[in-house]
């Protein structure tokens, strides 16, 4: 017997056309829940609590939608009211999870808070049962993890029959295994992934670019890291000339320890050790022990001309700790050593490079956070804001997100201008107050901060009564420092309300420059307005960098040729002179931080390739930054940006042939892309050709092979996996791209579905990753592979594969069994040949929108 359905079914009609990406999504709804699960993947901005709205209407059943937080949770019902239902809020609306109705809109927090109460579990699930609870609704399903994913997923397990509806800007990607095996097994596969390309070809995001502005420490903080950098540069190099210590190491090599037959777990945990080690030897008196060159099959001629910071950093680990216990008691040969050891480590623990009894010669933590808080980002700030007005004049909406508020930051009374140390909501504020900048009007907004400029009183007071504070409990002061601005008060109960009040005045430009925490502004906040943002925030994970890069790119009805400039902030150490010579370090944390931030970025380069045409993909590289960058670099750099900057056209011009297929009717589809060197990927046969005017021909040539190879190995890869069932599209159909650049391949697979992708491009990934601990070796000459774990698991899998390899044309080769002792030693010596190339064959991979006909076919 059926059962009525409920009467939100009727109530509920969109009173909108729908986007197209939307009616996708609904046009495909029956298939996608076949599984009983609906994860739609899509950016911010594109109308996601709409879709939700719609679904669970459509589905037709008591239904229960968690949000994050308050704002959000009002959102979905706003939204409803506004577009669902004439602006009335029906009685079959609750928000009470404890009195659940046919719709009950909540927190993650609510569930949580119910869950911890005595008996709370018991008690919330048998009123959901009750109810008849049968759709789930999760928003920023990103947010499940620890406590809230375990509420859920013990609500889930009670309602087995419930539809499971996930909404997310950002798949948590960079998360621990555990944490997405968790996040995916509630969610389900992702069924539709909206991207930016489409939103912005529709108007429903604007143009955007990112830009980065770095800067060197100044002051005090200079000092400390040339203490530090300068010392460990004196000690790496008094290490490289210290000959009596490679003579004591040379007669007590902790390679001694090592038994006959061979501790080979020990041997591959410590390989860059002893590597290390035979660097040192070997360049201090060209001596390598007959055990560590018997073991790791070395000649010499391999190695690295110079034991370099990192692999001295290695080098210090194991004679300072790691083996420290086994010289000392075998130091009968060399009597000296352990007072040498001594020696080294109380030099290293008075520099700074030992903390918690690890070497640290690339930066301590004290290093990182001076560049993490440098006083120096707040010049880049302030930079940034005098740039962004003097070219958009009065039209500047600026939104500056930082981690902390620090009121310490506020003058205490009579006390005029004190030095700004810490990056902060109120450092901010306080250094473009002082700077007095014209036409810029700053205020800030915190959850217990609110300042205002004292010009915008009135007007404040207005908007402030028309969202529902009384004025009763309005109460602004002017700042004691400074009576040009005012300290807003109110009740707790009012804080979103001061929000809403702030977010219309920033909207009417009476304040043009916003500054607020990422906590409050940095998700869920609307403010369509904002064409800049000054991203000064420490935080690195994907899915709140994303986030906050959200609140700038939505589009404007107001303004509709809006462009939005996105500013990003980074200090790097500076570089020193040491006995003539520049000592540089690498970019350090805070640089390698801002990198993996891109990870989760969807944008366009500056220009125009050579190709004629712009991708719109995720990662670094648009930007047309290296891996690193000097000190030396910077000035060049930040001038490249501030005149990048200011052509927003060119923002709006590269953004429009970038999306250009969407216009002639085609989609544009992620394409998840390998990048891996060329040496990787290059033939096992040496092309020759003479003479250096024959140069380009021969990299050609070259190029042409190395194309060819990784196309059988993908055709193998493909194969094998389809053999297993793990990929159905049909093997005439499928297809391969490969291009070949200067320094790397490109391996990208547009003919297949998003999860046949991730498929093959992370089985291709493992082919190259001999770190991974692999069951079966790829041996070719002196080159290794790994076979990818899915089809290494088992014996026959794996010489299934072997064979696929030999018929796809990879070329003859050795199946090699890891587990064996022989195994053992040969995956020794493959991680060797890639250690000794300081791990250049790394790989990565990355996300680019193509139209669907933009294929190749293997």
């Amino acid at each position: 017997m059926s059962h009525p359905k409920p009467s939100f079914v009727e109530e509920m009609n969109f009173s909108k056309p729908w986007r197209p990406y939307q009616a996708r999504v609904l046009e495909k709804l029956p298939d996608f829940l076949n599984d009983r699960n609906l994860h739609l993947v899509s950016a911010p901005g594109s109308g996601k609590t709409v879709i939700g709205l719609e679904v669970l209407r459509q589905i037709g059943a008591p239904t229960l939608v968690f949000a994050p937080t308050i704002a959000i949770r009002e959102q979905w019902i706003d939204r409803m009211k506004r577009d669902f239902l004439d602006g009335e809020e029906p009685d079959w609306l609750s928000r009470d999870i404890t009195d659940p109705r046919d719709v009950t809109i909540s927190t993650y927090q609510s569930l949580s808070s119910e869950f911890r109460k005595q008996g709370g579990m018991d008690s919330i699930i048998e009123v959901l049962r009750k109810k008849k609870i049968a759709t789930l609704v999760v928003d920023e399903a990103h947010h499940l993890r620890a406590m809230w994913w375990k509420c859920l997923s013990l609500v889930k397990s009670a309602l087995p029959e419930a539809m499971v509806v996930a909404l997310t800007a950002t798949p948590p990607i960079d998360v621990p295994a555990a944490e997405w095996s968790r996040y995916a097994s509630f969610c389900g596969m992702v069924d539709m992934e909206v991207g930016v390309p489409e939103l912005v070809a529709e108007g429903n995001l604007c143009p955007h670019q990112d830009f980065v502005l770095f800067s060197v420490p100044t002051g005090e903080d200079v000092e400390e890291l040339q203490r530090f950098y300068e010392g460990v540069a004196r000690f790496v190099l008094d290490l490289q000339l210290d000959i009596d210590l490679a003579e004591d190491l040379g007669v007590n090599s902790p390679i001694q320890w090592i038994d006959e037959d061979y501790d080979h777990e020990f041997l591959k945990t410590h390989q860059t050790f002893f590597l290390s080690l035979a660097i040192f030897l070997h360049q201090t008196g060209g001596y390598i022990p007959p055990r560590i060159r018997e073991i790791f099959k070395l000649d010499g001629q391999e190695l690295p001309g110079e034991l370099d910071i990192e692999w001295a950093e290695v080098l210090l680990q194991g004679l300072l700790y790691q083996f420290r216990d086994l010289i000392e008691s075998t130091a009968g040969i060399a009597p000296g050593l352990p007072r040498k050891l001594a020696a080294m480590e109380a030099q290293l623990k008075d520099l700074g490079a030992i903390e918690k009894r690890v070497v640290v010669l690339r930066g301590n933590e004290e290093n990182e956070k001076l560049l993490r808080d440098s006083t120096s980002k707040l010049e880049s700030v302030a930079k940034i804001v005098d740039h962004e007005l003097s070219v958009q004049g009065v039209l500047m909406r600026a939104v500056i997100l930082t981690d902390y508020i620090r009121k310490k930051a506020f003058p205490s009374p009579g006390e005029v201008d004190p030095p700004l140390v810490k990056l902060g909501v109120v450092p901010i504020f306080e250094l473009l107050r002082r700077l007095r900048i014209e036409l810029l009007y700053p205020a800030a907004l915190t959850g217990s901060l609110v300042v205002i400029p004292g010009l915008v009183e009135r007007r404040f007071e207005e908007i402030a009564l028309a969202v529902g504070i009384d004025s009763d409990n309005l109460v602004m002061k002017p700042l004691l420092h400074d009576p040009a601005f005012l300290q807003v008060e109110v009740r707790d109960s009012d804080r979103q309300r001061v929000v809403a009040a702030m977010t219309e005045l920033f909207e009417m430009g009476e304040i043009n420059c916003l500054i607020g925490t990422a906590a409050l502004l940095g998700e869920g906040w609307d403010a369509p307005s904002i064409n800049t943002l000054i991203l000064a925030s420490v935080i690195g994970s994907f899915v709140m960098s994303n986030q906050m890069r959200g609140r700038a790119i939505r589009s404007n009805p107001k303004v509709p040729g809006k462009t939005a400039n996105i500013w990003h902030v980074a200090t790097i150490p500076p570089e020193f002179e040491l006995e003539d010579q520049k000592v540089g370090f690498d970019a350090g944390r805070d640089f390698a931080k801002l990198q993996r931030r891109f990870e989760a970025f969807h944008g366009v380069g500056f220009e125009i390739d050579h190709k004629n045409e712009t991708l719109v993909e995720n990662g670094w590289q648009r930007l047309g930054l290296g891996d690193s960058i000097s000190s030396a670099e910077i000035n060049p750099h930040n001038q490249r940006m501030f005149r990048e900057s200011e052509k927003r056209e060119n923002i709006d011009f590269v953004w429009k042939r970038a999306i250009d297929p969407v216009s002639d009717g085609r989609f544009l589809r992620p394409v998840r892309e390998l990048r891996t060197p060329r040496k990787l990927a290059a033939s096992r046969f040496t092309l020759k050709v003479g003479g250096d005017r024959d140069r380009g021909i021969r990299h050609s040539v070259a190029g042409w092979m190395e194309q060819r190879r990784l196309r059988k190995i993908v055709k193998a890869i493909y194969l094998s996996l389809r053999d297993l069932n793990l990929i159905s599209s049909d093997y005439q159909s499928w297809k391969v791209r490969v291009d070949v650049t200067p320094k790397r391949c490109l391996v990208s697979l547009p003919g297949l579905s998003s999860v046949e992708q991730v498929s093959v491009i992370t089985s291709l990934d493992e082919f190259f990753d001999i770190f991974s601990n692999p069951r079966y070796l790829i041996q070719q000459g002196e080159r290794f592979y790994a076979v990818p774990k899915r089809l290494g698991e088992r014996e026959g899998r794996a010489h299934d594969f072997s064979k696929r390899l030999r018929f796809s044309g990879f070329g003859r080769h050795e199946l090699i069994y890891t587990q064996s002792k022989e195994g053992k030693l040969k995956l020794l010596e493959a991680r060797k040949r890639r250690m000794l190339n300081h791990f250049e064959f790394e790989t990565d991979t990355r996300i680019s929108w193509k139209p669907e006909d933009d294929e190749m076919v293997v």
